[in-house]
């Protein structure tokens, strides 16, 4: 489980947010799961609860908190799932959508529900975090491999599954939580843009590669979560 995992008050209580995704727009949404197996969503404007995705959309989990990536343009959301998938569902309707096998070489256990993965939506990949800490893209329409971010590209402590970034809509650069407490900012391919934000810019403890980070394009904002129970 990710041990940097901060706690969201949403509308309806409080909950152990394990990922967040981000729903662009003029009502933008931010997502987070939680503990009880749900999905919820914050409306950014006036951070009431605006949506709850039952636990029962998400077959092929432990009914824990999920790791999740959102496709706004397709209304889809992902979430990795046991037996090495990565499964997704329409939000309006939860009909199924595409799922998608991960075929990696590991040693030790696979990453199954835990693994991390995250949506570019300028080149529409679903980009998950490999075990040897690498990043595999797929293209969201079919879930066909579609090209590899190299290990090399990230430095510090590499989490392997766990890595966390934020893919900005608008350019498709993102960014990543470096071991040291960094956040730095890559273009699509892996490299270094030269932007960066220190350790001693964010509040809260520092939770090194395992910070959770998602983009907030129409306010240009890094939202972040810390571990006193806000984002």
């Amino acid at each position: 489980m990710i041990t940097a995992a901060a706690t969201l008050v949403a509308g309806s209580g409080t909950a152990r947010a394990q990922a967040v995704a981000y729903c662009t727009g003029a009502r933008g949404i931010f997502y987070y799961a939680a503990l009880d197996g749900t999905v919820r969503g914050l409306d950014m404007n006036t951070h009431a609860e605006a949506v709850v995705i039952p636990a029962t959309a998400f077959p092929g989990t432990s009914a824990q908190g999920h790791e999740i990536a959102f496709d706004p343009a397709a209304r889809t959301l992902w979430y990795a799932a046991q037996g090495n998938q990565i499964r997704s569902f329409n939000v309006d309707t939860l009909s199924p959508g595409t799922t998608i096998a991960v075929s990696e070489a590991i040693v030790g256990a696979p990453a199954d529900e835990v693994r991390h993965i995250f949506v570019d939506e300028v080149r529409r990949h679903l980009v998950a975090a490999f075990t040897n800490g690498s990043m595999q893209r797929y293209r969201l329409t079919d879930g066909a491999k579609a090209g590899l971010i190299p290990a090399r590209a990230f430095r510090g402590i590499s989490p392997g599954a766990f890595r966390h970034v934020a893919f900005d809509p608008r350019t498709g650069d993102f960014w990543y939580a470096r071991s040291d407490g960094y956040v730095i900012e890559l273009t699509g391919a892996g490299k270094p843009t030269g932007r960066s934000i220190p350790a001693g810019r964010l509040v809260g403890a520092n939770t090194g590669e395992f910070r959770h980070l998602v983009v907030e394009p129409v306010r240009n904002l890094l939202l972040y979560a810390i571990n006193d129970g806000s984002v």
